[in-house]
Parts: C-alpha cells; sequence; structure tokens
C-alpha cells in the first residue's frame, strides 16, 4: 500500500482514482439533513442509484457521496482533515453517527447546544429544525426547560433573540411564539421603512431660469 500512488481527492484519499461518471445532476439523489428523509434511506438511495448506473469503484462511490449533500451538511464533510476518508466503510460510519437515527445522545446534544439559525432563515423553518433535533433526544436525557429555552434564544439572530430574551416566557413553546411574533414586528416596520422613504425621496429639476451667457463681451440688455 505505501508504494500505491495515493492521491488527495478534497476529503477523500484514494490510490489511482478512476474516473467520475457523467451527467451526476440527472441520476444522484439529493439528501439535507433538516428534510423528512432519514440518513438511512439516504443511503439506500444513493446505493441504489450505485448499482443502477453500475457504478463498481469504490473510490467512485467514495467520491460521488458527497454529491448528494445539500444544506449545512456541506460545512460538516469540510470539517474533516484533507485526505482523512479512504474507504466507503468509513465514509458511512461516520455519516450515519452523525445523521442516523442511532446518534448517541451526546452528539445530539451537543448538535442541539450549537444549532444556529441561518441567514434568511424564516423563524417557522428555523422552530420545526429545532424541535425536530429536539425530538430525537430520549426524554430522559433532555435538557431541563430552562436550558433548552437558553439554547433556542441563543441560537436566534442577535436582532430577534433580544426581544426573546427581554419578554421572558417560561416555556419553549411561548419562546418561539414570541420569536414569531418578534420576526413578523420587523418585517412590518422594515416594509414601513422603505415606503416612508419612497414617498419622502426629493424630486430635483434642472434650473432652467438663468440666462444664457451672451455671446457679446458686453451685454447691453443687462445694463
Amino acid at each position: 500500500m505505501a508504494n500505491q500512488p495515493w492521491k488527495n481527492i478534497g476529503v477523500v484519499l484514494v490510490a489511482n482514482p478512476n474516473a467520475l461518471p457523467t451527467n451526476l445532476e440527472k441520476w444522484l439523489p439529493k439528501y439535507n439533513p433538516n428534510d423528512a428523509l432519514s440518513a438511512e434511506e439516504d443511503l439506500n438511495n444513493f446505493m441504489l442509484a450505485m448499482n443502477f448506473n453500475a457504478v463498481a469503484h469504490e473510490d467512485v462511490v467514495i467520491r460521488l457521496f458527497p454529491y448528494t449533500f445539500q444544506g449545512s451538511i456541506g460545512s460538516w464533510y469540510f470539517s474533516f482533515l484533507t485526505g482523512s476518508i479512504r474507504d466507503w466503510d468509513t465514509f458511512h460510519e461516520v455519516f450515519l453517527a452523525k445523521f442516523g437515527h442511532d446518534r448517541t445522545i451526546t452528539s445530539l446534544i451537543n448538535d442541539l447546544s450549537n444549532l444556529k439559525a441561518n441567514p434568511d432563515e424564516k423563524i417557522k423553518d428555523f422552530n420545526s429544525r429545532f424541535n425536530k433535533l429536539l425530538s430525537k433526544i430520549p426524554a430522559a436525557s433532555k435538557p431541563v426547560v430552562y436550558v433548552e429555552i437558553e439554547w433556542y434564544i441563543s441560537s436566534l439572530p442577535s436582532n430577534i433573540a433580544i426581544f426573546v430574551d427581554r419578554a421572558n416566557k417560561a416555556t419553549l413553546v411561548e419562546n418561539m411564539k414570541e420569536a414569531l411574533s418578534v420576526e413578523r414586528r420587523i418585517i412590518a416596520l422594515e416594509k414601513r421603512s422603505q415606503t416612508n422613504k419612497r414617498k419622502t425621496k426629493k424630486v430635483t429639476f434642472k434650473d432652467v431660469s438663468k440666462k444664457k451667457a451672451s455671446k457679446y463681451p458686453f451685454d447691453l440688455e443687462g445694463l
């Protein structure tokens, strides 16, 4: 193995890499951890696509799998050191450990505590994402309510979090409703501000009152 010409291809490290098939976007499935599709279902769909398209080389399978990733999973994949993935068994094991149903309680709690709303993400969508991750933690291992609330508020955009925190709601559901309410008020204020700007926009006209300069050095009319 030491004599093989290993080559780094992003995170993947392979020996004598084979060519990738063409028209990937037409037949590769897509996986977004925020969607309803489970990680296990995604793996099954991916392997079916590999078999259907007669992909036989392991290095090609490893390199094609990241092409199915959408959303936040991309940042997880690129968090690995360059060349750290060398075989398919390792890849699908770490993938399921992170996104599968059998994830450890510790990893679930860690992900929940570090969850952040994406730029321009609607609060309704983020609430759903937060609840989905929270629901995967067994009831006996869930953090106490005030910790859930603290994690939730800290995960919100700062311009919303500050008002939700001031509202001092007692339950997670109430805080989520408050975040929705704050978002609606911010959107309404932004629309009102844009309307006022359009109304107060100054319109300037060209000043045509000034006389044209005479072509004669002495203007008798001005005397």
